[in-house]
């Protein structure tokens, strides 16, 4: 990373850890200089930001597809958290659920879960997504009880969520399947996740080779201590934030950190936010030429959307 900071250094900062910036909060930023910025930016819990109440002052109907897309759109160009603005966004794409095929009105229900999530510790983050509603009635676990296991969600969280495509079994699949049993939304209760034990496989499973009644938060355990875990999500990040093309030795950085904090997300921003890669004047804006297998498409011919 290079010593000198110039305007528009911080100029590149805010197009990558955000969605861009005006003059002036460009210019804030410059201020506090090259180190001063990259905290800043990461370090956004005590920044207050109006923008959720703004989107209320708004009128937007977050019951409706236009009203959600509006109140997103309005929050990644006001929010004083640009970066947490721009984690949740990847969060919205890695944690795949579609706007139609699931509830509308949960939709930002779970955005606000990735907010909250965004730069915490990942498996922290397992724990909350597999039990939100959205992502409970998106890949059918609502649907997943004792005795007739749907294995969707099951596939895409080891495929698409926490390890890639070869990096599990049909066998690991179908007993992780087993394990996620009894969660669901009830139609009376539909902004929040219930678990209805009567619906769980409480029988013995064996998942990569670990054998014991394991529950969902154990299949989040499981995958998360997977030695495919760090090195995906992180490849996904530097993805996300630099550009398709990996330098190998950063991405070891990253996941030296997962490794060294405990798979703080937080922590592992600061590292990659001050890798040579991440300044680099020739790496693409982030997305602008990704190409689609690095995003959160299926490969499999399961019942995913």
């Amino acid at each position: 990373m290079a010593n000198n900071w110039t305007v528009p250094d911080a100029a590149h900062l805010m197009r990558r850890a955000g969605f861009g910036g005006s003059f002036e909060s460009v210019g804030q930023l410059y201020a506090l200089g090259r180190e001063g910025a990259i905290d800043w930016l990461i370090e956004y819990d005590s920044v207050a930001d109006p923008s959720a109440a703004d989107v209320a002052k708004l009128g937007l109907d977050l019951s409706t597809g236009p009203g959600v897309i509006q109140g997103q759109l309005y929050r990644m160009a006001a929010s004083t958290r640009p970066l947490q603005e721009k984690l949740a966004w990847f969060w919205h794409g890695h944690f795949v659920s579609a706007l139609g095929q699931a509830p509308v009105p949960l939709m930002p229900i779970q955005m606000d879960t990735w907010r909250r999530q965004a730069s915490g510790r990942f498996l922290d983050f397992l724990y909350a997504m597999y039990k939100d509603p959205a992502m409970l009635l998106y890949l059918d676990n609502n649907t997943n009880i004792v005795g007739q296991a749907n294995e969707n969600f099951a596939r895409e969280v080891m495929e698409l969520f926490t390890l890639g495509a070869g990096n599990y079994t049909e066998t690991d699949i179908r007993e992780a399947a087993r394990a996620l049993t009894g969660w669901t939304v009830l139609p009376n209760r539909r902004t929040e996740a219930v678990f209805i034990a009567r619906r769980h496989d409480d029988g013995i499973k064996s998942l990569f080779g670990v054998t014991g009644n394991f529950d969902g938060d154990d299949v989040m355990d499981i995958l998360y201590w997977h030695p495919a875990c760090a090195p995906f999500v992180c490849a996904k990040l530097y993805t996300y934030f630099i550009g398709p093309s990996i330098v190998q030795a950063e991405l070891d950085e990253l996941v030296e950190t997962w490794k060294r904090t405990d798979g703080n997300l937080r922590e592992v921003l600061h590292i990659l936010f001050r890798l040579d890669g991440f300044w680099a004047p020739e790496t693409a804006t982030p997305w602008s030429r990704v190409p689609w297998s690095t995003a959160s498409v299926c490969t499999s011919g399961c019942a995913c959307r």
